[in-house]
């Protein structure tokens, strides 16, 4: 039967990757991308390296939970499982930036995304069990320091550059990967993160000098 992935944060690096691989092992593709233009773009590099066709490219905003719900509309209407869900999606902006639903940015797009993603795509993951979700995180979760008054540090000042909300979304994405898969033991869907090492992406393009 053929197997059925969904991938975010696909459009550089370790997404990119990913997707290849995936490809080889000739699982049926769904890209998530802020826009069709480069999604579309990833998709050709795909077929050409590996000559595999299977890939749909959906577009979605994951900084917005309105367009993460449409796409699990969008989804559901065209497939009737899924078997691995990877949230590898990540980013550091250089400024603080606030959603037009009122959510820091990166705490939407690195935190909220996967949380959401993985709840309302459960349904389908347990009709194809065994099944597994899978969410880049980084061990730079060991520096967070959560603060339960202010999550998101909206009244904190945006110090390092971006670094310190980092860390705290890739604390609270490896607390809840934990707890959600003790949540989902006999289910026949795993959860686990994943800390990938210090690879060539571009998540800190705005706050990593150039090196390489």
């Amino acid at each position: 039967m053929e197997k059925n992935v969904i991938i975010t944060g696909i459009t550089s690096g370790i997404g990119t990757e990913i997707a290849i691989g995936m490809a080889k092992n000739n699982y049926k593709i769904n890209l998530i991308a802020r826009s069709l233009k480069s999604g579309n773009k990833i998709k050709d590099h795909i077929i050409k390296s590996t000559n595999h066709d299977k890939i749909n490219v959906y577009k979605c905003d994951l900084s917005l939970q309105s367009e993460i719900r449409e796409f699990i509309s969008d989804f559901k209407q065209n497939n009737n499982g899924l078997d691995i869900l990877i949230n590898n999606a990540g980013i550091i902006p250089k400024d603080r930036i606030i959603t037009k639903e009122g959510i820091e940015l990166q705490f939407a797009v690195n935190y909220i995304a996967p949380f959401l993603l993985s709840r309302l795509l459960l349904d389908l993951l347990k009709t194809s069990a065994p099944s597994r979700i899978v969410n880049t995180s980084s061990t730079a979760h060991y520096s967070g320091n959560l603060n339960s008054n202010d999550f998101q540090k909206l009244n904190e000042k945006y110090s390092m550059r971006g670094w310190r909300a980092y860390f705290d979304t890739k604390l609270a994405m490896t607390i809840d990967t934990l707890e959600f898969a003790k949540t989902l033991e006999g289910t026949g869907v795993t959860c686990n993160a994943i800390h990938p090492g210090f690879v060539n992406t571009n998540l800190g393009r705005y706050i990593i000098p150039k090196f390489m």
